[in-house]
């Protein structure tokens, strides 16, 4: 009966030890992209830190910007303020709201990924399918990508 006991008491043991490693596991995981994505966002900041109010007005009061501008601005204010993923990318209209604000570029400065729209699963399926395209997005079908965005604005391409 006590061995039964000591072998009952070894296998809850290993069973404890199974899962907390498990646990740990799943943690470092979790982590990691979080990590990632945070050094980028911090690599950005120092481009964003550079950039001068006045290229963001300028942006800001064109009547008909390349849709390149309108999607990136769109995935920009996805994450800085999440977004609803039944709707479509913000209207122009919007994003020059989002412009104009006193704290557009303190908000981009200071942004975290931690606690952010970017942690929300569907939230970021939904950027992920608005950069890719798949949606049609502003009437655009295909990748969103970082030289189509220089090419269309270099202030915008800072921010994206």
């Amino acid at each position: 009966a006590l061995e039964s006991q000591q072998r009952e008491h070894e296998e809850l043991l290993d069973a404890i030890t199974a899962a907390d490693v498990t646990r740990t596991s799943l943690a470092s995981a979790l982590e990691e992209p979080l990590c990632v994505a945070q050094a980028a966002v911090n690599a950005a900041s120092r481009q964003v830190a550079e950039l001068p109010r006045a290229p963001v007005d300028e942006v800001r009061a064109l009547a008909a910007p390349p849709k390149a501008v309108v999607r990136a601005l769109g995935i920009v204010h996805g994450i800085l303020f999440g977004r609803d993923v039944k709707a479509a990318l913000p209207q122009w209209r919007d994003l020059q709201k989002m412009l104009r604000r006193e704290d557009f570029l303190a908000r981009v400065k200071g942004f975290r990924v931690q606690g952010s729209a970017l942690t929300d699963g569907a939230v970021l399926n939904k950027l992920q399918q608005d950069l890719a395209g798949t949606m049609g997005a502003s009437g655009d079908v295909g990748p969103l990508t970082d030289a189509a965005v220089r090419r269309a604005s270099q202030a915008v391409a800072v921010l994206f």
